[in-house]
């Protein structure tokens, strides 16, 4: 049986099963024989290197010589023998039993005495034949009916992938043992996309580093390959700066809502081993506020009132532009973080959305909202930025306002534009020469639809704060939604070719430790598809991707994630009776 997106998997869909394999791989078939795995299985790894990765996970993303190995950075042997500790131990800890997808009181387990044991895994490095700049994270799984496993792959990323799909294919009998009524099985599999992220915002509402490591484990399981951290904002600054104790002292919730030094490092580790690339935003000019709680100088309409004059959110406050005081500050932020961050990615992200031009009329160094002056500074700001990026031997990100918006000059060899405003911006982006990621906030915002942070003012009687109380970006984005979207459809040849991938966001304003699994899977799991293995429109949308996500959120679940529920229970057991 030949697999691709949005197709009709008949034997497995008999069978009562939706192969859970995610995202959608390139290629799949499967036979209906029964295998049985144990954690104890044989394995070998052959033509993996000893010798350390070069910068990070991904680093072709960057300029070739500035790629170096550190010891920060694991060896491919090292990787892929760490992805399958993780995998026997996936086996060892699974609780999940799939009696959702079969008819009530069926009997859908395989008989233990029937079936064969895997008897070995064998872990191969092959030679890419990719003609690309980008890492090769493709990969090919075969599992026979004799027993025996292969995964092939050019790097150890898509050895990860590999195994990954292998996880998926099985499932914990209630018997005892794990088995897989799917073999043989086939896969060849590559990503569409190279960029595949979620953004997580960790400042509005805190987020400790251990919640950011189970949501890695759950990016990874998806097979996403960035993590976007979104460290600091308005309302607090987390991450501490040992050359600027005071930022995070003064400026985070309290003192235990700190990232410290060494919970970022454990973070960008546990990323990297997991294949993932952890990058990390300062955002600037804009949502820069907190940094006047211990240093006001550098800080113009700093609580500004009425806030929504000053800012999308108060605490209004935005960095002064024309200060050699700001610029003195950024460079000591770059000589104490950059280096911390470039072994482990390839891009830092300078920010630069939501830019209130009414903040600097109150700002002495520029003193007028009128746009062109204004972006004269922010040219000269942003590319100071930029030149301290590249001197840590990494390239900008910067979000879309920087072009669309501020009309502002920047290398389209290496700077990389994050859209998010409306559909067309990615066009616009691509259409100057710009490598762009999509990620619309009218599709992609995952913390859209859950109503307004905002209080309504008893004293003012034209409040915009009125029932049903929605949010700037209302209504939520359902899983549906977020697989409907198709974001390149109405791009050029030349434009699409530009397009480095996407991120879901997760933003914080109502979002915690409590409830971001929730709010994140398996709505996440649905993008994580549209950027492996390509948008399908609306009419992607079908019984069989609800069943093989349905059967993804129930792993997770098994995994310890607060997932969602994706369908009702009777819908999966009685296949084919709730679509009309």
């Amino acid at each position: 049986m030949r697999f691709s997106l949005g197709s009709v998997l008949c034997l497995t869909q008999l069978l009562g099963l939706a192969v859970a394999v995610v995202p959608a791989p390139s290629y799949y078939t499967n036979g209906s024989s029964v295998v049985w795995i144990t954690p104890d299985v044989t394995t070998s790894f052959v033509g993996f290197s000893n010798s350390p990765q070069a910068r990070s996970l991904h680093s072709r993303d960057a300029p070739k010589n500035e790629c170096r190995a550190t010891n920060s950075t694991p060896s491919d042997v090292q990787l892929v023998q760490d992805a399958f500790t993780r995998f026997k131990s996936s086996l060892n800890t699974s609780t999940y039993i799939p009696w959702k997808f079969f008819p009530r009181g069926s009997t859908y387990e395989p008989n233990p005495s029937n079936g064969t044991q895997i008897s070995s895994i064998t872990v191969k490095m092959i030679a890419s034949t990719m003609n690309s700049t980008q890492v090769d994270e493709s990969y090919s799984l075969d599992m026979s009916t004799n027993g025996t496993v292969m995964i092939q792959a050019a790097t150890a990323q898509g050895a990860m992938h590999g195994l990954t799909s292998l996880s998926q294919l099985f499932y914990k009998s209630s018997t005892g043992g794990f088995y897989s009524p799917l073999a043989p099985v086939c896969i060849q599999d590559q990503p569409k996309f190279y960029w595949r992220g979620l953004n997580i915002d960790i400042a509005r509402n805190f987020e400790p580093p251990s919640n950011v490591m189970r949501l890695i484990d759950g990016l990874a399981f998806n097979k996403f390959n960035r993590l976007h951290i979104h460290a600091t904002d308005s309302q607090s600054w987390p991450l501490e700066l040992p050359s600027l104790p005071q930022v995070s002292a003064k400026g985070a919730y309290n003192p235990t809502y700190v990232w410290t030094v060494a919970d970022l490092k454990a973070v960008q580790e546990y990323a990297v081993a997991r294949g993932i690339e952890p990058i990390i935003e300062i955002d600037s000019p804009g949502h820069t506020a907190s940094v006047a709680y211990s240093m006001p100088e550098l800080i113009a309409a700093f609580n500004e009132q009425p806030w929504p004059t000053y800012c999308n959110e108060p605490p209004c406050g935005q960095m002064k532009l024309n200060s050699n005081a700001t610029l003195d500050f950024f460079d000591k932020v770059a000589a104490d973080l950059y280096p911390r961050v470039a072994p482990y990615a390839n891009r830092f992200h300078t920010g630069g959305d939501e830019l209130n031009a009414n903040v600097y009329a109150l700002d002495p160094g520029v003193g007028t909202n009128d746009t062109k002056t204004i972006q004269k500074y922010l040219q000269q700001f942003v590319d100071h930025l930029h030149s301290n990026v590249r001197a840590n031997g990494m390239s900008p990100i910067v979000w879309e306002e920087m072009i669309t918006t501020w009309n502002l000059t920047l290398n389209t060899k290496d700077v990389l534009v994050q859209t998010w405003l409306g559909e067309s911006s990615l066009k616009q982006v691509t259409d100057l020469g710009y490598q762009a990621l999509f990620g619309e906030y009218t599709w992609w915002y995952l913390d859209c639809g859950f109503g307004q942070w905002v209080d309504p003012n008893i004293t003012n009687a034209a409040t915009p704060i009125v029932p049903p109380y929605a949010d700037y970006c209302s209504p939520y984005k359902s899983w549906r939604e977020i697989y409907a979207y198709d974001p390149t459809a109405n791009l050029t040849a030349t434009e699409n070719t530009l397009v480095a991938g996407g991120e879901v966001h997760m933003w914080g304003e109502l979002t915690d430790p409590v409830n971001l699994d929730g709010k994140v899977w398996p709505r996440a799991s649905a993008a994580a598809e549209i950027l492996w293995s390509g948008p399908g429109g609306v009419k992607g949308v079908n019984e069989t991707v609800t069943r093989r996500l349905a059967d993804v959120r129930e792993r997770m679940v098994a995994m310890g994630f607060g997932a969602s529920v994706v369908q009702m229970t009777w819908c999966l057991q009685n296949i084919g009776s709730c679509s009309e």
